[in-house]
């Protein structure tokens, strides 16, 4: 006979709040839905749920702690000791499954949302992000990732409760809109104010770009808009596409300050 509380993994002096927490994360983890046709998840799950039924019922509960379970509630989920020794792994009671005996399953899979500031997005960066579930993943964020780009974080998802092993995490990545900088693909667009003076007569100006900042040559005669285009400084290639172009498009700013029209 197995013990209900260890089967659900509680203490002794569990409150009902906790053995109902401990039941519905575990009856989630190897719920036969998750593993259509597979005997093993749907025997474990049966299993869980006559512990629950012992358990969260306090007549019940004080029978069995009184030693005089009726052994019945408990074998009604047909969970035999020579299945119990087959299938524990590291959250039963056992050996883990022998891999011959083990059928092959798509693990379970988390999704979430990851919010990431622009320049994360295109120069690559370790961002630290809570899951739903309040467990937190450091998701890497490879250079030139795109607004609603989907990462897949190996490990740090659903646990395969037969196997003992742990899914994926995919992650959508919404890319936040920058002040300055404007994406198009794999290249980036920003406006530069310049002077008069820098138009009329030509200038080496330093501008920031994403990777840092660069030296801009402004040739003499420039109009205002006029677009300037510097090479490989956009979005580092990203997919099999290559790093981008940055155009940097010249505001005149006049003596008062504000940008010409």
């Amino acid at each position: 006979m197995e013990n209900p509380y260890s089967t659900l993994g509680v203490p002794r002096d569990a409150t009902p709040a906790d053995i109902h927490l401990a039941f519905r994360s575990l009856a989630k983890l190897c719920h036969p839905d998750l593993y259509p046709g597979e005997a093993l998840a749907k025997a474990r799950f049966i299993a869980l749920s006559a512990a629950n039924d012992v358990l969260c019922h306090s007549d019940q509960r004080r029978r069995f702690d009184r030693e005089e379970v009726a052994s019945a509630v408990l074998r009604r989920g047909h969970w035999s000791a020579e299945q119990n020794q087959a299938t524990a792994g590291p959250f039963g009671h056992g050996a883990p499954i022998p891999p011959e005996i083990v059928p092959t399953w798509p693990l379970p899979e988390k999704h979430a949302l990851l919010t990431a500031e622009f320049l994360d997005a295109v120069n690559g960066a370790t961002i630290r992000m809570t899951l739903p579930d309040g467990s937190r993943l450091d998701v890497d964020v490879p250079p030139g990732t795109a607004d609603g780009e989907v990462l897949r974080q190996h490990r740090g998802g659903l646990l395969n409760w037969l196997r003992g092993t742990v899914g994926d995490t995919l992650i959508e990545v919404h890319v936040k809109p920058h002040l300055r900088f404007i994406r198009q693909g794999q290249d980036i667009g920003l406006d530069v104010a310049v002077t008069q003076a820098d138009v009329m007569f030509g200038a080496n100006i330093e501008i920031v770009t994403p990777g840092g900042s660069v030296r801009l040559h402004v040739p003499a005669g420039s109009a205002n808009g006029t677009s300037l285009r510097l090479i490989r400084r956009g979005v580092p290639s990203h997919h099999g596409q290559a790093t981008g172009d940055l155009y940097a498009r010249l505001r005149v700013v006049l003596g008062t300050g504000y940008p010409a029209h």
